[in-house]
């Protein structure tokens, strides 16, 4: 009897021991299941961009002749190159770090339309740009993540071979015809009427005319990374986000002297991107991705240190982006 009650101890001990395993190991698998991937990469990628650039000013010429704008459009296509990172710092927090810039500023026309005179004036055109990101990636969910970060931006214009369109002549008449009005009701002589009609008219100037638009931003967004989520070869990953400018700057080099600046509520911007990667070793894949930029500054008029007023055009600047690259996990 001793050993019968011993044996069923025994028996029974044992499978205490295997439901104990059988419980460790479940429970093993669900935090194995639960934990967030840890995904640390770099990808450094080149590719091309195209830009589409728009200046306006609404009611141009003022009270000389109502409801005449200013309006230039012109789009450029640049090589680029592009380079991005994430470092995991814990299982809810990561940081992404990217850069880009133009490689090669190409040239196109320009040509600038002011209202019922058509084209104005016409010259050479081109753009280039360099970034810096620092974001913030919150993991909401496997995948999905809250983003909030800075950008450092710098985005220069130049413009040069200026000269006069067809509608320039017009336009220079009706200048002139208003000045002569204007001081023949002040009762100037003739002479100092034609003196001042001399000067009146468009000018075009010599040489280049270069801008330089700095911009330091804050955004918050969306993405979602299926590599966060899932294993396997392939993966996708897409994300939108808006900001605005905590501060800008822009210099033009035809207003010597003048550094306009500005911060949040004269702006925004919308960013988004989308892509796929095929891993073809365990640590590194082959990127696909696009990038979409949408700015928008809306007309400033800026009171100048002599006491005159300068307005700042409309600005919309926009770009796609198109990159082929390498990424390496580490």
């Amino acid at each position: 009897m001793f050993t019968r009650f011993t044996a069923i101890t025994t028996l029974g001990l044992s499978c205490l021991a295997v439901s104990s395993v059988a419980i460790a190991d479940s429970s093993t698998q669900k935090s194995a299941q639960n934990k967030k991937k840890e995904i640390n990469y770099s990808v450094i990628s080149i590719g091309f961009e195209q830009v589409s650039y728009q200046e306006s000013i609404t009611n141009f010429l003022g009270g000389i002749q109502e409801s005449e704008n200013l309006k230039t459009k012109t789009s450029v296509m640049n090589p680029m190159h592009r380079s991005k990172s994430y470092s995991t710092l814990s299982d809810d927090w990561g940081v992404y770090i990217g850069t880009s810039s133009t490689l090669i500023q190409n040239v196109e026309k320009e040509d600038w339309k002011l209202g019922s005179f058509g084209s104005i004036q016409e010259n050479d055109f081109k753009v280039s740009s360099s970034e810096l990101e620092i974001k913030a990636a919150y993991q909401l969910y496997p995948g999905g993540q809250f983003i909030i970060g800075t950008m450092f931006n710098t985005y220069d214009y130049s413009r040069y071979h200026l000269k006069e369109s067809t509608g320039s002549a017009p336009l220079n008449k009706v200048l002139k015809d208003f000045i002569r009005q204007k001081h023949t009701e002040l009762g100037d002589s003739p002479e100092v009427i034609e003196a001042e009609v001399a000067k009146a008219g468009l000018k075009i100037v010599t040489g280049a005319i270069t801008e330089s638009s700095d911009n330091i931003e804050i955004g918050v967004g969306y993405a979602y990374d299926s590599e966060f989520a899932q294993n396997g070869n392939w993966h996708w990953y897409a994300g939108a986000e808006i900001s605005v400018p905590l501060y800008y700057r822009v210099i033009n080099s035809s207003s010597e002297g003048n550094e306009h600046t500005g911060s949040v509520s004269e702006g925004f911007g919308l960013h988004t991107y989308a892509g796929t990667r095929y891993l073809f070793t365990e640590n590194v894949s082959f990127d696909l991705g696009l990038r979409g930029i949408y700015k928008k500054r809306d007309q400033l008029e800026k009171t100048l240190d002599n006491g005159g007023t300068q307005t700042l055009p409309d600005i919309t600047y926009q770009s796609m982006q198109y990159f082929i690259g390498l990424n390496w996990r580490h």
